[in-house]
């Protein structure tokens, strides 16, 4: 990862492993933010605004984990002190860039990295001919499927990049490895089928291989395909913790269109107006006195996984793509037991 001279781009304050950066003082600082090497100070005001949403109450301390090193928390709370920010990224940063905007909810500074990763999806390679990978396109490859960024990964595939005999090394590569199966067989066959340098291969070895690929893609077509009569309940993968945003569905609490629902001990805050509209029996439940639910405004909802119901919510809530075509979600009929 690229270093940061922080004693020159970012102004700080540095104790026993504590780093104050910008222009604040210690003494302002409730919130912790616990990296790899350092504790990042801040003072909730200054997280308030630049995060969204992100609501803190007074005489309290927040203590935030991010499995990154401070200069990572530091280089992404930079973009919003402009007289710190250097707009220099590379791409070896973007994972951990993008974890901290994420945990920080850090949603402007998460659209200009998705606007810089496009813009390096379509510059041209450093050598003359720009459709081959080189390996930051594969990075940048590998964190879009890692983060469900899928614009990213449709532009790269629409290029039909190859990687050429001269960077063989990248598919031992942990970016390459990381990607899905089908991922990996289509680079792999483009890179075979329509490199230049297989124009000495026979008509027959090219059918041979392009037989061969099919089957491949077959194989792997088999392999994630679910055998959706069966009765058992299941999540044929867990769903990756970042798609998960109780904040994006949250409600204003104490609103009398606020209902909470009651999951695995946790409480989501969610508008009446979003469940009525979607269910027919939360429908008929809150609009009448005779149900507990709807002179209580609390719904418990037994049986279900917090996660799945919050992932469930966010696609009731706004108009947008189920991340991950192998994601299930089992036993959610949303009917309170």
């Amino acid at each position: 990862m690229a270093s940061i001279n922080c004693d020159n781009i970012v102004p700080n304050e540095e104790r026993n492993g504590k780093l104050v950066p910008f222009d604040f003082h210690e003494n302002e600082c409730d919130v912790i933010i616990m990296t790899k090497d350092k504790e990042v100070q801040l003072p909730s005001s200054f997280l308030e605004m630049v995060s969204s949403p992100m609501d803190f109450n007074n005489n309290e301390k927040y203590v935030f984990d991010v499995d990154v090193c401070a200069e990572s928390v530091t280089k992404a709370l930079s973009f919003y002190h402009p007289k710190d920010w250097t707009n220099k990224i590379d791409c070896s940063e973007l994972d951990d860039l993008l974890l901290v905007a994420n945990t920080l909810k850090l949603k402007s500074f998460k659209l200009h990295l998705i606007e810089r990763m496009k813009t390096k999806c379509k510059t041209t390679s450093q050598f003359n001919d720009a459709n081959h990978f080189d390996s930051n396109l594969l990075q940048i490859f590998h964190v879009a499927q890692k983060y469900g960024l899928t614009s990213i990964i449709k532009a790269i595939r629409s290029r039909h990049l190859y990687i050429t005999d001269h960077n063989f090394k990248l598919f031992d590569d942990l970016h390459f490895t990381a990607l899905e199966k089908r991922y990996r067989c289509e680079i792999l066959q483009t890179s075979v089928m329509k490199y230049p340098l297989n124009s000495s291969l026979s008509e027959s070895t090219k059918t041979e291989l392009s037989s061969i690929f099919h089957l491949f893609k077959l194989i792997i077509h088999k392999l994630q395909r679910v055998d959706l009569s069966s009765k058992k309940d299941f999540l044929t993968q867990e769903i990756p913790e970042h798609l998960i945003d109780p904040e994006s569905i949250s409600y204003k609490r104490g609103s009398p269109n606020c209902v909470v629902l009651d999951v695995e001990n946790k409480e989501i805050h969610v508008s009446s107006y979003l469940l009525v509209n979607n269910s027919p029996v939360f429908k008929a439940m809150l609009s009448s006195t005779n149900f507990k639910e709807g002179q209580n405004r609390r719904i418990e909802l037994p049986g279900k996984k917090f996660k799945e119901v919050v992932y469930f919510l966010q696609h009731l809530h706004s108009l947008q793509d189920i991340k991950g075509t192998h994601i299930f979600i089992s036993n959610l009929n949303f009917r309170p037991r």
